[in-house]
């Protein structure tokens, strides 16, 4: 009983753990196909060949495998859900072209997570679907719709959902992050809810089992209470305040100053060095004044004192040439901490005072303000005050008036203007930044046109375009905003009364890309036909980093072929609002908050069930978030991937990647600040380490994928040349591959780029695959278990596959073949532009042939070889060749557009039976004659009985011959098969009246199997019959091949082997698909294999490479060739002549005469072989007696060479070559 239920146990586990290959195949239906094994024993090497360009080949397995072999046709579906294990490829869904699965993340032993948009049965893919491989259903995780998910992890029962997506959780609004309990089948949040307004999660990474890490772009949570940092009352100093700078620094170096009797320095005005003086004026008391090259609207002023305590600036206000009035001001007091306002007496502190000052802080807002809307912000430092405009107007010009002084002289260093838009020129030059330091800034750049200079004092810039001789006109505008937000683009045009181009001003393209350059996030046409500036708002709304707007020319105003004047002038990014990391406080001096910028450590037993209950659970400001802050640029978005246990890559959309070593407490060990530089746009694992994709400089070389497994490497031989934004993973056939944005495809197992082929074509999506080797993905694939086969191929009886072209020593294509003796083959081979003659031990023949070879037979007692050539609208040949001293023996030229089918070789009577579609003149026959090879001459055969086109012939038993075609015999016309008998040249047609010519036969026992392009019928006891099958009318067979079959197919009645036919070509079949081979065994069909070739007219001809001779070489005496008698089927008929063309031994017969029992042939043969040993041993006595030598001694005879090492020891260059 034990026992019993151990076993149950152990066999249960078995079946939890193994694929669901058969799970599936039983619900689906898919039933495995048993292909016989071949009796290939007569064939060389027990193989038979393909010949032609093959790339790929597949045996048939299974019921729907043809849906995989065939190429992906372009437009059709290629996003279908395929499952795939050992080998076996299912389709479990095929969706709506409208459906994309983004993500494919395996769960459980049995079922796998599908994220996307589209529906797949219904279910919608934003809901996150669940399918189970053990039932193939499908169960939505979610009830509300998650739009963009970007990764998933799965923790044990508990599943992370994190992307770019808002939900609904009671009355608050969720942000990227949702969490689902498989065990109670219920929605979870966390307890800080998710990541802000805008925010979108990347990665979400394990790193132990209390520590999971979020990277992404984000700068808050949705519960920012969480972030609330407990300090003590002795910290100072903990914000540097000049880390946040909220709008544009207003570029000063085109002004111009009025400085009257002062000393100025621009250079060092504009960018301020704080140990400098830059304006000194005599006396406690002077101004200056800044007239800017276009108007702003200052929002604040930040005035730098003078080093030097004898000129420090106490008393000043600040006045505009627009207003021609004072300026109210707002400031924060450096030593209350009060924002203060103040306007015609303003005060400047001395540096001494703000030193002292700012070492008493012991909060940020003792610092720092933001004002409307976080859309301006106000601070004071040890080196600056500022103060900030209650009134924002345009102004072009700023005074600033020194009142006071706390020495006896007034001075500064500098001030500069900011401004709540980042306006951004057309003319680049206004433009440049204060400080060539300043690393970003905001730019433009212009097409290649003759842009001009707009109106003395105006800021725009101008090109005249003529279509179709100039380069388009474009301009790109690049602002460098610095903070998500929400903002609004607005594009300004200057009018065009004042430079007269109403008239001809154009219509222009004006579009708002995201920062990568790859969205459009709005787009408008403008008529810049306005009279006066004026300004368009392009786009409102949401930007988490910088865009890239672009201007283009599409037509003029009435035409577009005319002239146009194409102007541009500037942008202008106003800031809405703001979303500042580190800007909020509770006022007190104890707390703080916690910034954060891309990366969260969560750890989960600081939300246990005790804790959380309490109001004390926080974020810990860990050195992984820490980190984010210190060594990544802001505004950018963090993705994150684990090496190994405390290994961590953290990647940057603007700042390559860093290598952090993490210890087992999950703190900073180690980080290599300069692991690789450039932009990450994603990680991806697979069996090499980690691949990370983007853009990077690795050696001083741009590259796009890198590997990672330990230290980054350059993916060899890997040449995709532009950005990457998807990697996916996919095992098939024991071969790894990554198929980069479904387009370039790298083969992980040989280290190379492979691109889609009539052997593999493949378009993937997404893929994930489980511990027990279920694999699911979204896409399409075309493949066949053995590709790269580049040539013909022989197959052997345990279905082996090997390439023969490398063994004949031939880069071209081997076409059709010919046995010529246990050890040796010979080949037809074309080249573009003539074909020739290849042995198999990898000699070549000196023979060339402009025409294709379509027959050949081969002599061996004579070693001699016919060739039969022939080509679309070239000469036919007929050339006889000696493959032992390599001469040419006859050659005969026949006329255009003529064919031979057939040879039949009379060695006593060195004649050929010639068949096929041809006439001779000289003597009088068409379709059938015969040709003396030694006397060249054409003959009449069998009295011209038989005319018209013969498309096959074969010999029967040496003495009848097998013809097929569309031909006349005497009084009957259209004969399709025929049998003549070579000793009376009687022919008794067998099948006639059909129009199609009888393309292909085979004998086969009793049988005789024929082709002729429709159908296959049966020919026995006198009867035809149809041979059933669920061909379609496009099915083309190209031969028929008799064939012996092994012990897996069996006859039904136990009786053993059973022989049948192979037929090859391109057979459409309704139950197995588009297949290129198939098994008859006279009661079922079997599928047999599918090929691939980019050249369909030369692939996949059947050599059986087996002695055949018989079928086309006699050793009798052809006597009387001219005569011929006609006879029609007899009803009563008793057979069919057999030949000797199967691998198998046949019982043979003959045509009329009356079958002998088996016994009787037995004792028959049994007496004539002992007498006829015997006779021989009588013989072989007397004679050896009469000649014997008188001495007893004899001389050993020397063995006439054999034809192989004929052919092996004749050197092919000093052979003639026959043209």
């Amino acid at each position: 009983m034990l026992f019993s239920w151990v076993f149950n146990f152990l066999l249960l586990i078995h079946i939890l753990q193994a694929s669901q290959l058969s799970n599936i195949k039983n619900i689906l239906n898919v039933t495995n196909v048993n292909i016989p094994t071949l009796n290939l024993t007569a064939s060389n090497d027990d193989t038979f060949q393909l010949l032609g360009d093959i790339d790929g080949l597949s045996f048939y397995r299974y019921k729907g495998q043809q849906n995989f072999t065939t190429g992906i046709i372009p437009g059709s579906n290629s996003n279908g859900l395929i499952y795939y294990s050992n080998n076996t490829l299912i389709q479990l869904e095929e969706p709506s072209n409208d459906t994309y699965i983004a993500k494919i993340t395996p769960f459980g032993s049995d079922s796998f997570i599908l994220s996307g948009t589209g529906s797949l049965s219904g279910y919608s893919l934003t809901n996150q679907l669940l399918y189970n491989l053990t039932t193939l259903s499908i169960e939505p995780i979610f009830n509300t719709s998650i739009e963009e998910v970007k990764t998933i992890l799965i923790d044990d029962s508990l599943v992370y959902f994190g992307g770019n997506f808002t939900v609904l959780n009671g009355t608050s609004n969720i942000h990227s992050l949702i969490m689902w309990d498989s065990t109670s089948s219920s929605t979870e949040f966390l307890n800080f809810g998710g990541f802000g307004e805008n925010s979108i999660i990347n990665s979400i990474v394990k790193l132990n089992d209390d520590n999971i890490l979020f990277a992404g772009e984000f700068y808050t949570l949705d519960e920012p209470d969480f972030l609330i940092q407990n300090t003590t009352s002795s910290q100072n100093n903990i914000f540097n305040s000049t880390t946040v700078d909220i709008g544009q620094l207003v570029p000063l170096s085109a002004s111009t100053w009025d400085t009257g009797e002062s000393t100025f320095d621009s250079d060092t005005f504009v960018c301020p060095d704080t140990t400098e003086e830059s304006w000194i004026q005599s006396g406690t008391t002077g101004s200056l004044t800044c007239k800017l090259p276009f108007e702003v609207a200052p929002t604040k002023i930040r005035i730098y004192n003078s080093p030097n305590e004898d000129n420090q600036v106490s008393l000043f206000r600040i006045l505009t040439n627009e207003a021609q009035g004072i300026m109210n001001l707002t400031y924060i007091d450096p030593i209350s901490h009060e924002l203060k306002h103040c306007d015609a007496f303003c005060p400047l502190y001395s540096k001494a005072i703000l030193s002292q000052a700012y070492a008493n802080t012991t909060s940020p807002s003792d610092t720092i303000h933001l004002l409307a809307d976080n859309t301006t912000d106000i601070k004071w430092t040890q080196e600056f005050q500022e103060f900030a405009f209650i009134n924002q107007i345009s102004v072009s010009s700023v005074q600033f008036v020194a009142l006071d002084s706390y020495g006896n002289n007034v001075a500064l260093s500098s001030f500069q203007l900011y401004q709540n838009a980042y306006a951004v020129f057309a003319n680049d030059t206004l433009n440049e930044p204060n400080c060539n330091s300043i690393e970003s800034s905001s730019s433009s750049s212009l097409s290649a046109n003759d842009w001009e200079m707009g109106l003395t004092g105006q800021t725009y810039i101008s090109t005249t375009y003529t279509p179709n001789q100039d380069p388009v006109p474009y301009v790109s505008f690049s602002p460098q905003i610095k903070y998500p937000g929400q903002y609004s683009i607005n594009i300004y045009t200057p009018g065009c009364t004042q430079d007269d181009t109403c008239s001809s001003r154009a219509i222009v393209n004006v579009t708002v890309w995201d920062s990568d350059g790859t969205s459009i996030l709005a787009t408008e046409l403008i008529y810049q036909n306005n009279k006066e500036l004026k300004y368009d708002e392009l786009y409102s709304g949401y930007l988490s980093s910088s865009p890239r707007v672009t201007i283009e020319y599409v037509s003029g105003l009435y035409a577009s072929n005319t002239v146009a004047t194409v102007v541009a002038d500037r942008l202008n990014v106003l800031i809405d609002s703001l979303e500042v990391p580190g800007l909020t406080s509770n006022g007190t001096n104890n707390t703080e908050i916690m910034n954060l910028n891309g990366l969260l450590q969560y750890q989960i037993s600081n939300f246990s069930t005790s804790s959380s209950e309490t109001t004390d659970v926080k974020i810990t400001n860990t050195s992984l978030n820490q980190l984010s802050l210190e060594q990544f640029s802001k505004n950018t978005s963090m993705y994150a991937d684990l090496y190994d246990d405390n290994t961590l890559l953290l990647g940057n959309s603007n700042g390559g990647i860093k290598v952090v070593k993490l210890n087992e407490n999950m703190d900073i060990e180690s980080s290599n600040e300069a692991s690789l530089t450039g932009n990450t746009a994603g990680f991806s694992s697979y069996s090499g380490g980690i691949l990370a994709y983007g853009e990077y400089n690795l050696s001083s070389k741009i590259t796009y994928l890198v590997n990672y497994n330990g230290t980054f490497n350059e993916i060899p031989n890997f040449n995709k040349n532009s950005s990457i934004t998807n990697v996916v993973n996919l095992t098939i056939h024991d071969t790894e591959l990554l198929v980069i944005d479904n387009q370039a495809i790298y083969n992980v197992s040989s280290s190379s780029t492979i691109t889609n082929s009539s052997a593999l074509q493949l378009s993937l999506w997404s893929s994930g695959s489980n511990l027990n080797r279920d694999t699911v993905f979204s896409g399409a694939i075309a493949l066949l278990d053995y590709t790269d086969l580049n040539g013909s191929i022989a197959i052997g009886n345990n279905f082996t596959v090997t390439n023969i072209t490398n063994n004949v020593s031939s880069t071209n294509s081997l076409y059709t073949g010919l046995f010529l003796n246990d050890s040796l083959s010979i080949y037809a081979s074309k080249t573009d532009s003539y074909s020739e003659l290849l042995f198999s031990n990898g000699y070549s023949a000196p023979w060339s042939f402009f025409e294709g070879i379509n027959y050949m037979v081969y002599s061996s007692h004579q070693t001699m070889l016919a060739v039969a050539s022939s080509d679309f609208n070239k000469n036919s040949e007929l050339s006889i060749l000696n493959l032992t001293t390599f001469e040419t023996i006859a050659n005969e030229t026949l006329n255009v557009n003529s064919k031979i089918n057939g040879l039949i070789n009379f060695e006593h009577n060195s004649t050929l039976i010639v068949g096929g579609n041809f006439t001779i003149l000289q003597s009088n026959c068409s379709g059938l004659c015969l040709y003396n090879y030694d006397s060249n001459e054409w003959l009449t055969f069998a009295n011209h009985s038989i005319n018209g086109t013969i498309a096959q012939m074969e010999l029967i038993n040496g003495t009848q011959l097998l013809l097929s075609g569309l031909f006349n015999a005497q009084n009957i016309s259209s004969v399709n098969l025929a049998i003549m008998d070579l000793s009376t040249y009687a022919v008794s047609s067998i099948k006639m009246g059909d129009a199609n010519i009888l393309q292909s036969f085979a004998t086969i026992g009793d049988k005789i199997i024929t082709w002729n392009g429709i159908m296959l019928e049966s020919y026995e006891n006198g009867a035809w019959s149809t041979i059933q099958s669920n061909f379609n009318s496009s099915t083309t067979i190209r031969s028929i091949e008799p064939i012996g079959f092994g012990p897996t197919l069996q006859k039904r009645d136990g009786t053993g082997s059973a022989d049948g036919f192979i037929i090859n070509g391109n057979i459409y079949d309704t139950e197995y698909g588009t297949i290129q081979a198939m098994i008859y065994n006279f009661k079922e069909w079997r599928p047999y294999y599918i090929i691939s070739s980019t050249n369909s007219q030369i692939a996949g001809q059947i050599f059986m490479n087996r002695d055949d001779s018989a079928l086309y070489n006699s050793q009798s005496v052809l006597q009387n060739p001219n005569n011929a008698t006609v006879t029609t089927p007899s009803s009563t008929s008793s057979g069919t002549p057999s030949a000797t063309h199967s691998s198998q031994p046949h019982h043979q017969k003959q045509v009329g005469r009356k079958k002998i029992d088996r016994g009787f042939v037995v004792l028959i043969g049994l007496a004539l072989a002992l007498g006829t040993v015997s006779l021989l041993g009588i013989i072989g006595l007397v004679l050896a007696y009469i000649f014997k030598d008188g001495d007893g001694s004899h001389d050993a005879l020397n063995p006439r060479t054999n034809e192989d090492e004929m052919l092996e020891t004749v050197p092919p260059e000093k052979l003639m070559k026959f043209l």
